[in-house]
């Protein structure tokens, strides 16, 4: 009688990216529509970075084609997967390790940007991002850091 343990196919993951059929625009205005003040600010921080003729995609959608684990990555910048964050919220171990496995596998391992939004940042980057926001984003900077 055999008690091993089946053989875990994963990680490393077979990353594929998922196609939806929406363009890019359809995606910017969905997430400029939203009320997430996270995805309004990935919305104009994508825009802000196709003004600079940078080619652009937002909210791509990848999967492990042999377990199915499944990862978004918020921002694609010239061929660099990109992930947002506001405030001091960090991207977990396990998101860490897919964005470097996919970045690997699609992105000839190219490094993986991570964008910090801070009140700072989003006075600058995204003015209509709503003030009551950025005075929450602002107060949390302030306690963190008092002096």
């Amino acid at each position: 009688m055999d008690l091993s343990l089946p053989e875990e196919k994963c990680p490393p993951h077979a990353w594929k990216r998922l196609q939806d059929g929406e363009t890019v625009e359809d995606k910017l205005g969905q997430l400029e529509e939203s009320t997430d003040p996270g995805h309004r600010y990935n919305a104009c921080l994508a825009r802000k970075f196709r003004e600079q003729g940078q080619h652009i995609d937002v909210s791509a959608r990848f999967r492990c084609s042999d377990c199915g684990a499944y990862q978004e990555g918020d921002l694609i910048i010239e061929d660099r997967l990109g992930e947002t964050k506001s405030g001091n919220k960090s991207a977990g171990k396990r998101q860490v390790l897919n964005y470097v496995d996919i970045s690997r596998e699609l992105f000839e391992s190219r490094p993986v940007t991570i964008y910090y939004q801070n009140a700072v940042r989003a006075v600058r980057d995204a003015p209509h991002v709503s003030r009551s926001y950025i005075q929450k984003l602002w107060m949390r900077a302030k306690a963190a850091y008092p002096g």
